[in-house]
């Protein structure tokens, strides 16, 4: 196995490029998380992008506080690391539908 083979589609969760990202989270009924520190959100996120701190220990109870679980959930972070783990974790939590930024916010400027 590769070093980055679990960034492609893993059961409800599908890994996009920039374009395709922006594409569905344009879908108002997507939500949007960035996944990075509070720093780091502080210091430029994508519109409309909910901060959820993954390395928070209080991550998933976020999640629940923040989220709709019935709505398709669209992840990302600094390089997409932080965030395919964020998906695995929200996969388990029963959302339907993940999406992972390829490359994380570094692609999408």
């Amino acid at each position: 196995m590769g070093l980055f083979d679990f960034l492609s589609t893993s059961g409800n969760i599908k890994t996009l490029n920039a374009s395709e990202f922006k594409k569905i989270i344009a879908d108002p009924k997507v939500q949007l998380v960035d996944v990075r520190t509070l720093d780091e959100y502080a210091s430029g996120t994508i519109d409309r992008a909910i901060p959820i701190n993954f390395t928070s220990p209080d991550f998933i109870k976020n999640v629940r506080k923040k989220l709709d679980k019935s709505r398709p959930v669209a992840v990302f972070c600094r390089s997409g690391v932080r965030s395919m783990r964020a998906a695995q974790m929200l996969n388990k939590e029963g959302f339907p539908v993940i999406y992972n930024l390829k490359g994380g916010i570094l692609a999408w400027k």
